[in-house]
Formats: C-alpha cells, structure tokens, sequence
C-alpha cells in the first residue's frame, strides 16, 4: 500500500512521495508507541491491585480455618486481567491451607446472609484499589467496613 501511494506520489514530486510515506509511517509508530504505553500501564495497575490484594490478606491471617467471601471482585483493569481465576492460589499462598472455601458475591448484603448461616467465616470487598475491607453487619443491620 504505501508503495503503491510512493508511486502514485513520485510522478508530481520525488520529495513529496517521499515526505508523505514519512508521515504516515510515522504516524503509525506514534499510535503504536500510544497502545503499547497504555497496556503497559493498564497492566502495572493490574499488578499493584494483585499486589495490595496479598498485602492485605495477609494481614487477616488466622490459625483458624476460614470460609471466604468475596465482594466486586475485580476481573480487569482496562485490558489486564486482574482476578478472573487465581484467588484459591493466592488464598492457598497466604493462609498456608486455612481456608475451607470461596465464594463471590457482587452485593454485600447477599454475601453477608450467606456468611452468617456458616461458622467461621468473614466476607472481605475489594476496593477500587484493590485491597480489600473486612465487612462486618452490626445488630441493628447496618453494614461496617473494617480496616486490619
């Protein structure tokens, strides 16, 4: 293609053929610099919401067995993937075998229900960060978050 815009071109002016096969050329190495930049970040981004993920669920590390719900998981960040898969391994990581369970929920009400009905078992939601808060409901109903 850009041969055959040289061609077309060179017949007016060997310099504006040549300068315009430039341009787009260039062009085309800028949009591609652009993409590549934004992937790379979307990607670091993805890697620190991992990161403070593991940070903070080793700080809720317990020698009791525990049976884990987790509220708006994060599956991308931009085009990188977050946590589509992977948690059972993280958890496996950090708690050295003491959990006996995972769930996901995308409504902390739900999750909470659900966890009440077991022993045992705490329900965390991920901040847009990626760290997670330990959620909590009081007895008159209302909903905490707590930090470790």
């Amino acid at each position: 293609l850009l041969k055959k815009i040289y061609y077309n071109l060179v017949t007016n002016d060997k310099y504006v053929a040549t300068g315009v096969v430039s341009i787009i050329i260039a062009i085309f190495c800028l949009i591609n610099i652009i993409q590549l930049q934004k992937i790379q970040d979307d990607w670091f981004s993805a890697g620190k919401m991992s990161q403070l993920f593991l940070v903070s669920l080793e700080k809720t590390y317990t020698t009791e067995p525990i049976y884990f719900y987790f509220v708006n998981r994060p599956i991308r960040h931009g085009n990188a993937w977050v946590f589509p898969v992977g948690i059972n391994d993280a958890l496996w990581l950090s708690s050295q075998k003491n959990y006996t369970g995972i769930s996901f929920s995308n409504n902390s009400s739900d999750a909470l229900d659900s966890a009440s009905a077991m022993t045992n078992s705490r329900v965390f939601e991920f901040n847009n960060d990626g760290s997670v808060q330990w959620l909590i409901r009081e007895l008159n109903g209302k909903i905490i978050k707590k930090d470790y």
